[in-house]
């Protein structure tokens, strides 16, 4: 009998698994003080962040945005 597959390992960096719920985009926004401000807080353009609100944040990119403005992890309050 062949031994089943290995399991496939994701890292920090890979993209979330297909189905992977996504996070409203609009907590970190408001958060940030807005549009503009979390474009600058974020080093991102407003047109970035505009793409974020209308299609959500699938964990991974969730979670090092909140890394990278200070927020890591009580801006995710439903995250665990």
């Amino acid at each position: 009998m062949a031994s089943p597959p290995a399991r496939e390992q994701l890292t920090l960096f890979d993209d979330p698994p297909v189905g992977a719920g996504r996070l409203d985009a609009a907590v970190l926004v408001d958060h940030l003080g807005g549009v503009d401000p979390a474009a600058a807080a974020l080093g991102v353009s407003t047109r970035t962040v505009r793409r974020w609100l209308d299609d959500g944040l699938d964990w991974v990119k969730a979670d090092r945005l909140a890394v990278r403005a200070g927020l890591h992890p009580s801006i995710w309050p439903d995250w665990f």
